[in-house]
Protein backbone atom coordinates (compact mmCIF):
# COMPACT_ATOMS: atom_id res chain seq x y z
CA UNK A 1 0.00 0.00 0.00
CA UNK A 2 1.32 3.13 -0.69
CA UNK A 3 1.82 6.84 1.65
CA UNK A 4 -1.37 7.80 -0.68
CA UNK A 5 -3.57 4.80 -0.19
CA UNK A 6 -2.52 4.67 3.55
CA UNK A 7 -3.74 8.00 3.93
CA UNK A 8 -6.76 7.91 1.99
CA UNK A 9 -7.57 4.45 4.69
CA UNK A 10 -7.21 6.68 7.40
CA UNK A 11 -8.88 9.80 6.22
CA UNK A 12 -11.94 7.27 5.31
CA UNK A 13 -11.65 5.13 8.98
CA UNK A 14 -11.71 8.36 11.06
CA UNK A 15 -13.30 11.70 8.98
CA UNK A 16 -16.80 10.86 10.84
CA UNK A 17 -15.09 10.89 14.12
CA UNK A 18 -13.38 13.91 13.65
CA UNK A 19 -16.38 15.21 12.28
CA UNK A 20 -18.67 14.15 15.59
CA UNK A 21 -15.68 15.34 17.86
CA UNK A 22 -14.97 18.50 16.43
CA UNK A 23 -18.73 19.89 16.40
CA UNK A 24 -19.77 18.75 20.23
CA UNK A 25 -16.27 20.45 21.18
CA UNK A 26 -17.69 23.39 19.23
CA UNK A 27 -21.27 22.90 20.87
CA UNK A 28 -18.98 23.06 24.04
CA UNK A 29 -16.98 26.31 23.16
CA UNK A 30 -20.96 28.17 22.58
CA UNK A 31 -21.90 26.78 25.54
CA UNK A 32 -19.12 28.82 27.56
CA UNK A 33 -19.54 31.94 25.18
CA UNK A 34 -23.22 31.85 25.25
CA UNK A 35 -25.38 29.55 27.01
CA UNK A 36 -24.35 30.26 30.91
CA UNK A 37 -21.68 32.02 32.83
CA UNK A 38 -18.21 30.06 32.33
CA UNK A 39 -14.74 31.32 33.69
CA UNK A 40 -13.50 31.79 30.26
CA UNK A 41 -14.40 34.88 30.38
CA UNK A 42 -12.11 35.69 33.77
CA UNK A 43 -9.25 37.75 33.21
CA UNK A 44 -6.17 36.68 32.42
CA UNK A 45 -4.86 37.65 36.19
CA UNK A 46 -7.62 35.41 37.74
CA UNK A 47 -6.61 32.77 35.52
CA UNK A 48 -2.88 33.48 36.95
CA UNK A 49 -4.25 32.72 40.51
CA UNK A 50 -5.84 29.82 39.76
CA UNK A 51 -2.89 28.21 38.30
CA UNK A 52 -0.85 29.51 41.00
CA UNK A 53 -2.99 28.14 43.37
CA UNK A 54 -2.70 24.26 41.51
CA UNK A 55 1.12 25.04 41.64
CA UNK A 56 0.73 25.12 45.12
CA UNK A 57 -1.74 23.86 47.16
CA UNK A 58 -2.37 19.68 47.52
CA UNK A 59 -3.45 17.45 45.92
CA UNK A 60 -3.07 19.96 43.00
CA UNK A 61 0.34 20.56 43.11
CA UNK A 62 1.71 17.17 42.34
CA UNK A 63 -1.19 16.44 39.47
CA UNK A 64 1.70 18.01 36.55
CA UNK A 65 0.40 17.48 33.37
CA UNK A 66 -2.25 20.00 32.67
CA UNK A 67 -0.31 22.82 35.37
CA UNK A 68 2.83 22.26 33.34
CA UNK A 69 1.62 21.90 29.51
CA UNK A 70 -0.42 25.25 30.42
CA UNK A 71 3.13 27.16 31.48
CA UNK A 72 4.71 25.26 28.41
CA UNK A 73 2.34 27.03 26.18
CA UNK A 74 2.45 30.18 27.86
CA UNK A 75 6.36 30.71 27.88
CA UNK A 76 6.84 29.24 24.06
CA UNK A 77 4.55 30.78 22.48
CA UNK A 78 3.29 34.11 24.67
CA UNK A 79 -0.24 32.80 25.12
CA UNK A 80 -2.12 33.79 27.90
CA UNK A 81 -2.64 31.47 30.27
CA UNK A 82 -6.39 31.34 29.93
CA UNK A 83 -5.63 30.72 25.91
CA UNK A 84 -3.06 28.10 27.33
CA UNK A 85 -5.43 26.49 29.16
CA UNK A 86 -8.47 25.74 27.17
CA UNK A 87 -5.93 24.93 23.88
CA UNK A 88 -4.56 22.15 26.12
CA UNK A 89 -8.04 21.26 27.18
CA UNK A 90 -10.09 21.03 23.92
CA UNK A 91 -6.60 19.22 22.38
CA UNK A 92 -7.24 16.55 25.13
CA UNK A 93 -10.73 16.44 23.75
CA UNK A 94 -10.46 16.16 20.40
CA UNK A 95 -7.67 12.98 21.12
CA UNK A 96 -10.03 11.83 23.41
CA UNK A 97 -12.72 11.50 20.60
CA UNK A 98 -10.64 9.98 18.68
CA UNK A 99 -9.49 7.34 21.55
CA UNK A 100 -13.19 6.24 22.43
CA UNK A 101 -14.30 5.56 18.83
CA UNK A 102 -11.49 3.44 18.11
CA UNK A 103 -12.35 1.97 22.10
CA UNK A 104 -15.91 1.38 20.81
CA UNK A 105 -14.96 -0.37 17.48
CA UNK A 106 -12.42 -2.78 19.65
CA UNK A 107 -15.62 -3.69 21.95
CA UNK A 108 -17.37 -4.73 19.10
CA UNK A 109 -19.30 -1.74 17.61
CA UNK A 110 -19.70 -1.23 14.43
CA UNK A 111 -18.60 1.99 12.64
CA UNK A 112 -21.97 3.20 13.17
CA UNK A 113 -22.35 2.42 16.89
CA UNK A 114 -19.18 3.76 17.36
CA UNK A 115 -20.16 7.01 16.33
CA UNK A 116 -23.21 7.05 18.16
CA UNK A 117 -21.30 5.74 21.61
CA UNK A 118 -18.63 9.04 20.73
CA UNK A 119 -21.88 10.82 20.43
CA UNK A 120 -23.18 9.61 23.91
CA UNK A 121 -19.74 10.10 25.49
CA UNK A 122 -18.84 13.81 24.24
CA UNK A 123 -22.42 14.97 24.83
CA UNK A 124 -22.30 14.25 28.87
CA UNK A 125 -22.46 17.23 30.78
CA UNK A 126 -19.10 16.38 32.34
CA UNK A 127 -17.49 17.35 28.96
CA UNK A 128 -20.00 19.96 26.64
CA UNK A 129 -19.69 21.67 30.47
CA UNK A 130 -16.58 20.42 31.84
CA UNK A 131 -15.42 24.17 32.67
CA UNK A 132 -18.27 25.54 34.34
CA UNK A 133 -18.94 26.05 38.26
CA UNK A 134 -18.91 24.20 39.91
CA UNK A 135 -17.62 21.73 37.71
CA UNK A 136 -14.08 23.10 38.07
CA UNK A 137 -12.29 20.60 35.25
CA UNK A 138 -8.63 20.60 35.28
CA UNK A 139 -6.59 17.87 35.16
CA UNK A 140 -9.60 15.66 34.20
CA UNK A 141 -9.05 15.44 30.68
CA UNK A 142 -5.98 14.06 31.29
CA UNK A 143 -7.37 10.99 33.13
CA UNK A 144 -9.92 10.54 30.84
CA UNK A 145 -7.49 10.01 28.09
CA UNK A 146 -4.75 7.59 30.25
CA UNK A 147 -7.62 5.48 31.16
CA UNK A 148 -9.76 4.63 27.91
CA UNK A 149 -5.83 4.28 26.13
CA UNK A 150 -5.17 2.45 29.52
CA UNK A 151 -8.13 0.13 28.81
CA UNK A 152 -8.26 -0.12 24.90
CA UNK A 153 -4.78 -1.18 24.59
CA UNK A 154 -5.32 -3.80 27.13
CA UNK A 155 -7.99 -4.95 24.99
CA UNK A 156 -5.14 -5.22 22.27
CA UNK A 157 -3.27 -7.61 24.45
CA UNK A 158 -0.55 -5.33 25.14
CA UNK A 159 -0.17 -5.12 29.12
CA UNK A 160 3.12 -2.82 29.77
CA UNK A 161 1.74 -0.29 27.20
CA UNK A 162 -1.61 -0.49 29.10
CA UNK A 163 -0.19 -0.08 32.49
CA UNK A 164 2.12 2.76 31.58
CA UNK A 165 -1.20 4.52 30.70
CA UNK A 166 -3.05 3.15 33.48
CA UNK A 167 -0.07 5.01 35.55
CA UNK A 168 -0.12 7.87 33.75
CA UNK A 169 -3.92 8.47 34.32
CA UNK A 170 -3.23 7.60 38.26
CA UNK A 171 -0.52 10.32 38.06
CA UNK A 172 -3.05 13.21 36.47
CA UNK A 173 -5.99 11.64 39.20
CA UNK A 174 -5.20 9.24 41.91
CA UNK A 175 -8.97 8.00 41.47
CA UNK A 176 -7.99 6.23 38.40
CA UNK A 177 -7.08 3.67 40.67
CA UNK A 178 -10.25 2.56 41.55
CA UNK A 179 -10.20 0.78 37.98
CA UNK A 180 -7.37 -1.04 39.14
CA UNK A 181 -9.23 -4.10 39.82
CA UNK A 182 -11.07 -4.52 36.37
CA UNK A 183 -8.24 -3.53 34.58
CA UNK A 184 -5.97 -6.11 36.28
CA UNK A 185 -9.08 -9.09 35.56
CA UNK A 186 -8.74 -7.85 31.72
CA UNK A 187 -5.22 -8.44 32.01
CA UNK A 188 -5.48 -11.69 33.96
CA UNK A 189 -7.98 -13.30 31.33
CA UNK A 190 -5.30 -12.74 28.75
CA UNK A 191 -2.43 -14.88 30.33
CA UNK A 192 -1.74 -17.53 28.13
CA UNK A 193 -0.56 -15.06 25.75
CA UNK A 194 0.70 -12.06 27.58
CA UNK A 195 3.58 -14.44 29.30
CA UNK A 196 3.86 -14.57 33.31
CA UNK A 197 6.71 -12.20 33.39
CA UNK A 198 5.19 -9.40 31.37
CA UNK A 199 1.70 -10.00 32.84
CA UNK A 200 3.51 -9.73 36.30
CA UNK A 201 5.36 -6.63 35.36
CA UNK A 202 2.48 -4.92 34.27
CA UNK A 203 0.38 -6.14 37.14
CA UNK A 204 2.97 -4.72 39.93
CA UNK A 205 3.96 -1.39 37.74
CA UNK A 206 1.14 1.23 38.82
CA UNK A 207 0.86 0.15 42.50
CA UNK A 208 4.29 -0.03 42.82
CA UNK A 209 5.62 3.51 40.96
CA UNK A 210 2.57 5.28 42.45
CA UNK A 211 3.46 4.28 45.90
CA UNK A 212 6.90 5.44 45.64
CA UNK A 213 5.96 8.75 43.53
CA UNK A 214 3.09 9.56 46.91
CA UNK A 215 6.16 8.83 49.21
CA UNK A 216 8.58 11.15 47.25
CA UNK A 217 5.86 14.05 46.84
CA UNK A 218 4.12 13.66 49.84
CA UNK A 219 1.80 16.28 51.11
CA UNK A 220 -0.85 16.21 53.62
CA UNK A 221 -4.31 15.94 52.47
CA UNK A 222 -6.75 17.99 54.23
CA UNK A 223 -8.38 15.65 56.99
CA UNK A 224 -11.82 17.27 56.26
CA UNK A 225 -11.92 15.47 53.00
CA UNK A 226 -12.42 11.81 54.41
CA UNK A 227 -15.85 13.50 55.89
CA UNK A 228 -17.05 15.57 53.35
CA UNK A 229 -20.02 13.24 53.08
CA UNK A 230 -21.10 15.69 55.85
CA UNK A 231 -20.57 18.03 53.35
CA UNK A 232 -22.61 16.59 50.31
CA UNK A 233 -25.66 15.95 52.68
CA UNK A 234 -25.54 18.08 55.25
CA UNK A 235 -28.90 20.42 54.61
CA UNK A 236 -31.43 20.63 51.73
CA UNK A 237 -29.11 23.13 49.49
CA UNK A 238 -26.18 21.06 49.81
CA UNK A 239 -28.29 17.70 49.12
CA UNK A 240 -29.65 19.26 45.73
CA UNK A 241 -26.27 19.88 44.66
CA UNK A 242 -25.11 16.78 45.31
CA UNK A 243 -28.05 15.06 43.68
CA UNK A 244 -28.29 17.09 40.63
CA UNK A 245 -24.75 16.92 39.78
CA UNK A 246 -25.63 13.04 40.31
CA UNK A 247 -27.99 12.78 37.85
CA UNK A 248 -26.23 15.00 35.20
CA UNK A 249 -23.02 13.23 35.15
CA UNK A 250 -24.87 10.55 32.80
CA UNK A 251 -28.32 11.66 32.52
CA UNK A 252 -30.49 8.88 31.09
CA UNK A 253 -27.22 6.73 30.13
CA UNK A 254 -27.16 5.45 34.17
CA UNK A 255 -30.46 4.07 33.67
CA UNK A 256 -29.58 3.19 29.77
CA UNK A 257 -26.16 1.13 31.48
CA UNK A 258 -28.29 -1.10 34.22
CA UNK A 259 -30.49 -2.18 30.98
CA UNK A 260 -27.13 -2.71 29.12
CA UNK A 261 -26.20 -5.35 31.70
CA UNK A 262 -28.56 -7.48 30.60
CA UNK A 263 -27.11 -7.96 26.39
CA UNK A 264 -23.22 -7.90 27.86
CA UNK A 265 -23.11 -11.62 26.92
CA UNK A 266 -24.51 -10.83 23.08
CA UNK A 267 -20.63 -9.12 23.01
CA UNK A 268 -18.33 -11.80 21.08
CA UNK A 269 -15.25 -10.83 22.33
CA UNK A 270 -14.36 -12.39 25.67
CA UNK A 271 -12.35 -9.77 27.12
CA UNK A 272 -14.88 -6.67 26.32
CA UNK A 273 -17.59 -9.04 28.44
CA UNK A 274 -15.46 -9.45 31.29
CA UNK A 275 -14.54 -5.83 30.99
CA UNK A 276 -18.00 -3.89 30.84
CA UNK A 277 -19.45 -6.56 33.45
CA UNK A 278 -16.65 -6.40 36.22
CA UNK A 279 -16.48 -2.88 35.69
CA UNK A 280 -20.20 -1.93 36.08
CA UNK A 281 -19.68 -4.34 39.18
CA UNK A 282 -16.53 -2.78 40.91
CA UNK A 283 -15.10 0.61 39.08
CA UNK A 284 -18.58 2.07 38.56
CA UNK A 285 -19.76 1.77 42.21
CA UNK A 286 -16.44 2.47 43.49
CA UNK A 287 -16.17 5.77 41.95
CA UNK A 288 -19.76 7.00 42.66
CA UNK A 289 -19.05 5.64 46.51
CA UNK A 290 -15.76 7.58 46.69
CA UNK A 291 -17.21 10.94 44.98
CA UNK A 292 -20.64 11.13 47.08
CA UNK A 293 -18.43 9.84 50.23
CA UNK A 294 -14.84 11.88 49.70
CA UNK A 295 -15.24 14.21 46.94
CA UNK A 296 -17.06 17.86 46.86
CA UNK A 297 -19.95 15.61 44.89
CA UNK A 298 -21.07 19.33 42.90
CA UNK A 299 -18.46 18.81 41.31
CA UNK A 300 -19.95 16.83 38.40
CA UNK A 301 -16.48 15.87 36.66
CA UNK A 302 -15.68 13.17 39.44
CA UNK A 303 -18.15 11.00 38.75
CA UNK A 304 -17.25 10.85 35.12
CA UNK A 305 -14.14 8.01 34.79
CA UNK A 306 -16.99 5.91 34.86
CA UNK A 307 -18.10 6.59 31.41
CA UNK A 308 -15.58 4.14 30.02
CA UNK A 309 -18.23 1.95 31.48
CA UNK A 310 -21.57 3.28 31.27
CA UNK A 311 -21.83 4.57 28.19
CA UNK A 312 -20.78 1.24 26.31
CA UNK A 313 -23.00 -0.39 28.09
CA UNK A 314 -24.96 2.55 27.25
CA UNK A 315 -24.50 1.19 23.55
CA UNK A 316 -25.46 -1.73 24.09
CA UNK A 317 -28.99 -1.32 25.24
CA UNK A 318 -29.63 0.88 22.33
CA UNK A 319 -28.31 -1.31 19.89
CA UNK A 320 -30.19 -4.14 21.26
CA UNK A 321 -33.08 -2.37 21.32
CA UNK A 322 -32.82 -1.49 17.84
CA UNK A 323 -32.55 -4.81 16.62
CA UNK A 324 -35.40 -6.07 18.55
CA UNK A 325 -37.42 -3.39 16.59
CA UNK A 326 -35.86 -4.31 13.32
CA UNK A 327 -36.43 -7.86 14.26
CA UNK A 328 -40.06 -7.78 15.00
CA UNK A 329 -40.67 -4.97 12.33
CA UNK A 330 -41.42 -2.10 15.21
CA UNK A 331 -38.97 -0.08 13.77
CA UNK A 332 -41.97 2.69 13.88
CA UNK A 333 -41.61 2.72 17.69
CA UNK A 334 -38.59 5.29 17.55
CA UNK A 335 -40.06 7.51 15.28
CA UNK A 336 -43.08 7.37 18.06
CA UNK A 337 -40.96 8.90 20.35
CA UNK A 338 -40.07 11.93 18.20
CA UNK A 339 -44.05 13.85 19.56
CA UNK A 340 -43.29 12.77 22.90
CA UNK A 341 -40.07 13.91 23.41
CA UNK A 342 -41.44 17.44 24.19
CA UNK A 343 -44.24 16.60 26.44
CA UNK A 344 -41.73 14.42 28.48
CA UNK A 345 -39.15 16.74 28.91
CA UNK A 346 -41.52 19.33 29.90
CA UNK A 347 -42.52 16.69 32.82
CA UNK A 348 -38.90 16.21 33.56
CA UNK A 349 -38.25 20.17 34.22
CA UNK A 350 -41.65 20.51 36.31
CA UNK A 351 -40.40 17.62 38.44
CA UNK A 352 -36.60 19.09 38.78
CA UNK A 353 -38.21 21.96 39.92
CA UNK A 354 -40.19 20.80 42.43
CA UNK A 355 -37.10 18.29 43.58
CA UNK A 356 -34.80 21.18 44.03
CA UNK A 357 -35.99 24.01 45.11
CA UNK A 358 -32.49 25.16 46.96
CA UNK A 359 -28.95 25.26 46.18
CA UNK A 360 -25.62 25.78 47.90
CA UNK A 361 -23.72 26.50 44.90
CA UNK A 362 -25.23 29.30 43.24
CA UNK A 363 -23.42 29.71 39.90
CA UNK A 364 -25.36 27.95 36.86
CA UNK A 365 -27.68 26.36 39.92
CA UNK A 366 -31.00 26.98 37.51
CA UNK A 367 -28.95 25.40 34.52
CA UNK A 368 -27.32 22.37 36.24
CA UNK A 369 -31.43 22.03 37.26
CA UNK A 370 -32.77 22.47 34.23
CA UNK A 371 -30.34 19.89 33.14
CA UNK A 372 -31.29 17.35 35.29
CA UNK A 373 -34.98 17.89 34.11
CA UNK A 374 -33.93 17.17 30.12
CA UNK A 375 -32.67 14.03 31.65
CA UNK A 376 -35.61 12.77 33.22
CA UNK A 377 -37.56 13.66 30.09
CA UNK A 378 -35.30 11.53 28.24
CA UNK A 379 -34.88 8.74 30.82
CA UNK A 380 -39.01 8.60 30.52
CA UNK A 381 -38.93 8.21 26.68
CA UNK A 382 -36.34 5.55 27.12
CA UNK A 383 -38.87 3.74 29.53
CA UNK A 384 -42.12 4.29 27.24
CA UNK A 385 -40.26 2.83 23.98
CA UNK A 386 -39.35 -0.18 26.09
CA UNK A 387 -43.09 -0.16 27.63
CA UNK A 388 -44.46 0.47 23.97
CA UNK A 389 -42.36 -2.11 22.19
CA UNK A 390 -43.45 -5.02 24.95
CA UNK A 391 -46.73 -4.43 24.62
CA UNK A 392 -47.52 -4.11 20.81
CA UNK A 393 -45.39 -7.62 21.09
CA UNK A 394 -47.74 -9.07 24.01
CA UNK A 395 -50.73 -8.13 21.57
CA UNK A 396 -49.21 -10.01 18.87
CA UNK A 397 -49.09 -13.09 20.65
CA UNK A 398 -52.17 -12.80 22.24
CA UNK A 399 -54.05 -12.10 18.40
CA UNK A 400 -51.54 -15.38 17.62
CA UNK A 401 -53.03 -17.72 20.21
CA UNK A 402 -56.67 -16.43 19.41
Amino acid sequence: MSRLDGFRAVVNEYWAAVFVTVALLGVSLWMHLSVTWSPMTLPDSEWQDKLNLHLTWAPFAVRYFQNYSTLALHYLFGWPIRESFFVVQYGLAFILGLVLYHYFQRLGFSRGWSLVGLGLALSAYPVLGAHFEPTHTWDDFWSYLFLAAALLTALNRRPITSAIYLTLGCFAREQIILFYPVWAVLLLTQRESAGRTRLLISLAMTPLVLAVFRAVTWQPLDPSRWRLYTFNFSDIPHTDDTLVSTVIAFGALWLLSIAGLWFVSRLDDKSSRRLLFWGMATAVPATTAVTLLFSYARETRIFFPSFVIIVPLSLLALRSFWQYTIKRRIRWVWLAMIPLTVPAIFFGLKLSHRAFSKFDYGSNAFFRRDLAGVHFGLALICVIAVLLAGAIQLTRRLKSRV
